[in-house]
């Protein structure tokens, strides 16, 4: 997808972040594609965006978000199976691994 820049990793935070252009591409479409990027997955096989989150919901906030003044400020965030994205105003998506809970270093 041409409307975002490149993937960056943080390996101390264990999180990706990307900027897209939300004036070329709907928010809830852009997650799906960073989602498809750092799983190296088709969205067809992965589960759908809509059963965590709303993405009509996600792009009408943040679409009006791009109108005001204040779209730095604004973020949404939600849990997408073993992940927490970050999706902010600003176009910016931050998808943050979530560690098992249940595993231990002993």
């Amino acid at each position: 997808m041409s409307d975002r820049g490149p993937i960056e990793y943080d390996i101390e935070t264990n999180t990706y972040r990307v900027q897209y252009d939300f004036a070329s591409v709907e928010p809830s479409v852009a997650v799906v594609d960073v989602l498809e990027s750092i799983t190296e997955r088709e969205s067809a096989t992965l589960p759908p965006l809509y059963e965590v989150i709303d993405p009509e919901g996600l792009d009408t906030v943040l679409e009006h978000a791009q109108r005001a003044t204040h779209t730095q400020q604004l973020s949404v965030s939600f849990r997408y199976h073993e992940f927490l994205v970050t999706v902010s105003g600003d176009g910016t998506i931050e998808v943050a691994v979530i560690e098992d809970e249940g595993s231990s270093d002993e």
